[in-house]
């Protein structure tokens, strides 16, 4: 196992420094330079920007694709992105690397939307049946965090199994063409995976993982340009209230995005259990806490429980002095200062 984890540390440290250089830093612009995942479902994003909520609320922006969080973070430790979405273990990871970033939204919380997809003819009926399978996962996303997560659970190292670096979009032809046994994958490529006659054995709540999609922003970006973070939440918040009154027209525009029609859209939401918190419970101890009490929220928590996972990996030395900097709640509370009708603007879509 610390075989292993010497030699992922020093791959991890090789691909974060080779996209890191690959980047030339950059001024700062007015335009908000949003960084979204391409192959995630990214249906509030896309209400507020094709259905013109962004430019409403007067939000100068643009918006830049990734494969996945962890290929964001290159892109914002170079400033070449502002603001990105991802999951809670990406922004760790850069965190724990020295990126000045801090979360600064909530936008998902999804227990069963990341699942353990296996080959129908594998064997493979719980996670204890692993042993010498080929497993694949976007090495540094929320993937491979539930990858360990569950092997440990399964009394297994990373040594009795084969761990392979796949991105999302590549991970559906992986499982068709069988050069995996597994796949570690969230929607839509989970769902993709299934109707191709992959089975789920596993999902974060049967791994009593918590998985949650996030928004995070450069320090620097944030403490200059408040206006802009302002716009930004105004525009999420009009989107999910969107949302709740319009729900399957909203839905129309990730719909057309991902080319699945609405029904199925809606399928994969109750699949994955979707739920949009609320700005209310975003700034309780449910979320990021009340203001000015992160470290009582149970987002710190969680990232202190993941920090001390990566501590018994090898892949962190301790949890980082100011790990209380990831989260900053102080915006979400700003604009309920001003817009307090919003604290219950959770969609119950679909129901």
């Amino acid at each position: 196992m610390k075989k292993y984890t010497r030699m992922a540390s020093v791959f991890f440290a090789l691909t974060f420094m080779t996209s890191f250089f690959g980047f030339q830093k950059s001024s700062e612009a007015e335009t908000m330079r949003i960084a979204w995942q391409s192959a995630d479902v990214n249906i509030v994003l896309m209400a507020a920007h094709k259905g013109g909520i962004f430019k409403k609320v007067g939000l100068d922006y643009s918006l830049t694709s990734f494969p996945s969080g962890g290929k964001i973070l290159p892109a914002m430790a170079a400033s070449k992105v502002d603001i990105g979405w991802m999951g809670e273990f990406a922004a760790l990871t850069g965190f724990s690397n020295g990126i000045p970033l801090e979360v600064f939204l909530v936008s998902h919380d999804w227990p069963s939307y990341l699942r353990v997809i296996v080959q129908p003819d594998s064997g493979i009926k719980k996670i204890t049946d692993l042993r010498g399978k080929k497993i694949g996962m976007a090495f540094g996303s929320s993937g491979h965090n539930h990858t360990l997560a569950m092997l440990e659970q399964a009394n297994l190292t990373a040594s009795d199994v084969s761990l392979i670096n796949i991105q999302p979009s590549q991970l559906p032809a992986a499982m068709l063409t069988k050069q995996i046994d597994v796949a570690v994958i969230w929607e839509t490529n989970a769902g993709l995976i299934e109707r191709n006659g992959g089975v789920p054995i596993a999902s974060s709540k049967s791994l009593d993982q918590w998985l949650l999609g996030i928004w995070i922003a450069r320090k620097e970006y944030a403490r200059k340009n408040p206006e802009n973070m302002q716009k930004f939440i105004r525009g999420w918040s009009l989107a999910l209230q969107q949302l709740n009154k319009e729900c399957q027209k909203t839905l129309g525009f990730e719909s057309a995005r991902i080319k699945q029609p609405p029904e199925q859209l809606t399928g994969l939401l109750k699949r994955a259990g979707t739920k949009w918190p609320s700005f209310g419970e975003l700034l309780s101890n449910d979320y990021m806490g009340k203001p000015g009490e992160v470290e009582k929220g149970r987002l710190y928590k969680h990232y202190e429980g993941l920090a001390n996972f990566l501590i018994s990996l090898d892949r962190l030395k301790s949890v980082p002095t100011n790990l209380v900097e990831v989260i900053n709640n102080k915006p979400v509370a700003k604009y309920l200062a001003a817009y307090p009708g919003d604290a219950s603007n959770g969609p119950v879509c679909p129901k």
